[in-house]
């Protein structure tokens, strides 16, 4: 499987590779713009309703004070950082709509700042440290002074991310307040919650928003078939024999939350030893990009994408076992990352995979 996703023609000129991000890169800015304008106008007017599938029920716009808008809050706000992020990247480097993208890169983080996702705010926040340690040039003399400087610089700028999230929050929030007034709406009908719903206790169920007892779950079922696991689809049946039905439909339709103890539990410590073999092969060739001098900015700004989303993939279970948008994007990032870590070698080359 790994071949096969990993798939890198290096007969492709490195324009044609231009063109081809730049592409994939507007149709996720128009088609997430769309849906973020959306979002919003489901929390100004406070749209909220129930879907019922087939065994569980899904909640669209606004509940307990996130929101979720047409998908789901995690879904929603790794979506909102990508999309602002890839907006703010081709506004740097391409000169063309450079409006466009400054609109759409506010209404992803005022969305973003709606979701109130703690996996998403750490994938942000990753994302950054990443760009100002590696990418960013700061000029400096000495190395250990250069370093500090760019600490420091990581430091204000997550500073002032968290702070406007929370400004934005109240904003918002008092916006949709005064127009329920003028429509009339009363008190009890408009109840906006700026703040996410917590339980009252410091366990480790609060702090993993209720993962901690699928993982619980997962090793349990672990220990039966350790050296090849379960498969990936018998986790579900694991799921309905310990879990109550409240937390089955509520948390288990989204798997074990945790692609790693997923690849463990699926298929055993064989599949996570090939796994991890295969992402520090991957890192190895990330970190190489990012600290030589002469990979263009765009190239760094794009393999800083996959270890930011293997830190997001430690609270969800996204890019193993499933066909989605964002295992789509993680396992084209890792195609195009493998076509420039060829170097001079990929020119007029042909080879059906990168690895």
């Amino acid at each position: 499987t790994f071949f096969l996703l990993t798939f890198c023609d290096r007969r492709v000129s490195e324009n044609t590779v231009k063109k081809q991000l730049s592409i994939m890169a507007w149709v996720i800015v128009i088609i997430t713009m769309i849906f973020t304008v959306v979002n919003l106008v489901m929390y100004i007017i406070s749209v909220g309703f129930n879907v019922d599938f087939s065994e569980s029920q899904y909640f669209y716009g606004m509940v307990d004070g996130q929101l979720g808008g047409i998908y789901n809050p995690n879904t929603g706000a790794t979506i909102n950082y990508i999309s602002c992020i890839i907006s703010l990247l081709l506004y740097k480097f391409q000169n063309k709509n450079k409006k466009l993208l400054i609109v759409n890169a506010v209404l992803q983080l005022l969305c973003f700042s709606l979701v109130q996702s703690r996996g998403a705010w750490i994938c942000i926040l990753a994302y950054t440290v990443i760009c100002i340690l590696f990418i960013v040039p700061i000029e400096h003399a000495n190395f250990f002074k250069s370093f500090i400087v760019r600490l420091g610089v990581c430091f204000v700028i997550c500073i002032m991310l968290l702070t406007c999230s929370v400004v934005t929050r109240r904003v918002l929030s008092n916006i949709t307040v005064k127009l329920s007034q003028i429509e009339g709406w009363s008190d009890e009908e408009h109840n906006i919650k700026v703040e996410r719903k917590h339980k009252n206790n410091d366990s480790v169920e609060e702090f993993s928003t209720g993962r901690s007892v699928l993982w619980k779950v997962g090793f349990t079922a672990y220990k039966d078939k350790p050296i090849l696991g379960i498969g990936y689809r018998t986790i579900d049946d694991e799921f309905s024999k310990h879990l109550s039905e409240w937390q089955y439909k509520n948390s288990a339709n989204g798997g074990l939350h945790n692609v790693y103890i997923t690849v463990l539990v699926a298929s055993g410590a064989v599949g996570l030893m090939l796994f991890v073999i295969f992402l520090i092969s991957i890192i190895i060739k990330v970190l190489n990009l990012l600290i030589t001098d002469n990979v263009p900015q765009y190239v760094k700004c794009l393999v800083a994408f996959i270890p930011v989303f293997l830190i997001g993939e430690l609270a969800e279970s996204r890019i193993m076992f499933g066909t989605n948008i964002l295992a789509v994007l993680f396992w084209i990032a890792i195609g195009y990352t493998l076509y420039f870590s060829k170097g001079d070698k990929r020119n007029g080359k042909c080879n059906c995979t990168g690895i």
